[in-house]
């Protein structure tokens, strides 16, 4: 079955009634990023926080294709602790059409099968597939337009009350990309600059897009996995001093490590440049050194544990009980050691 365009945002929000299969494609890799996303969370009825818990598989194309009985294999082992289950198969093709039109012939109830693809022509026979079958889905993630942008940028800043006229509204989308993850990444540092009056001017953006790392968010995360508290407290407090919150400081953290736990899944049937200079959305060429730094010294069972403490950082700072200020500050610190440890 295909999704029209218009209808897509509305489809992966209310996600209830799977299909057994569901295919997300397209040039736009932060978009399909963030609709296999919002398909995880509606299908499993979780928050992200939650994500540990969950029962997925994810499996690489080629060795799917090498170990084909693994797709049944895994839809039905389902775990004690959760009745469904997850199968994520990267970087589909054409040569899949057999396994996954086998499996739909007996599918698995409580599992569903979603697949990710690069750009796949109309005649692709897997795309045709998924567009004309009942019980899958064909979901294609085309670049952002400007009235798409635009789009965007309301929604963001009245979830978070900014005010922005349309003037400047309409100079930062001109100033903003076709890739969906790139550009979410720039709102979230223009409302981290919005400060406390929640505010942004048309100097304001002009500001930013001469320097857009005005936050410095970058720096402090390279500086934190690196190891270097003091210099990490010293840009944190100039950061601090902009009106930037705690909790932006660890969402952003959060989003740039779970890029790092997908370089690592990309380096290890490529070499760590070649990973890099693939990835998408692009990495910025100042920052490919320090990144690939942490790809070396970081293991997965490292990120995992960084990210689950952010997580716990991010609910300690929404309960009150604590100083924000200072649960970042010791959030950085844990950071840093786990960073540091043999």
């Amino acid at each position: 079955m295909k999704i029209n365009n218009y209808k897509i945002d509305d489809y992966c929000k209310n996600f209830d009634k799977h299909p057994f299969a569901v295919l997300v494609y397209g040039v736009d890799y932060g978009l399909i990023n963030e609709r296999t996303k919002l398909l995880t969370h509606n299908f499993f009825k979780v928050e992200e926080s939650q994500a540990s818990k969950l029962n997925i598989f994810d499996i690489e194309t080629n060795n799917l294709l090498n170990n084909p009985e693994n797709l049944e294999i895994e839809a039905k082992s389902l775990s004690l602790l959760n009745d469904k289950k997850l199968i994520k198969i990267r970087n589909a093709n054409d040569k899949l059409i057999d396994i996954i039109t086998n499996y739909l012939l007996n599918p698995e109830n409580s599992s569903l099968v979603l697949l990710t693809a690069d750009s796949l022509s109309p005649r692709s026979k897997l795309r045709t597939f998924f567009e004309r079958h009942s019980t899958a889905v064909s979901i294609p993630c085309y670049m952002d337009d400007k009235n798409t942008i635009l789009d965007l940028i309301n929604k963001k800043f009245i979830e978070e009350n900014i005010k922005i006229d349309k003037d400047t509204k309409e100079l930062f989308a001109s100033y903003l990309g076709e890739d969906r993850q790139v550009t979410l990444s720039e709102i979230e540092k223009a409302i981290l600059l919005s400060g406390k009056n929640k505010t942004l001017t048309n100097n304001d953006i002009l500001s930013y897009i001469e320097d857009s790392s005005a936050t410095n968010i970058d720096e402090l995360y390279d500086c934190t996995l690196s190891g270097d508290v003091e210099r990490s407290f010293s840009i944190l407090f100039r950061i601090q001093s902009q009106g930037t919150n705690a909790i932006s400081i660890i969402r952003l953290f959060i989003r740039q490590l779970q890029n790092l736990l997908a370089l690592k899944t990309l380096s290890q049937d490529n070499n760590i440049d070649f990973a890099i200079n693939s990835f998408k959305p692009p990495i910025f060429f100042k920052r490919k050194q320090n990144i690939k730094k942490q790809l070396l010294s970081l293991t997965e069972n490292k990120i995992e544990k960084i990210l689950n403490l952010l997580n716990s950082a991010e609910v300690y700072c929404k309960s009150a009980k604590a100083s924000p200020n200072l649960i970042i500050k010791q959030t950085i610190l844990t950071m840093s050691i786990i960073a540091r440890a043999q």
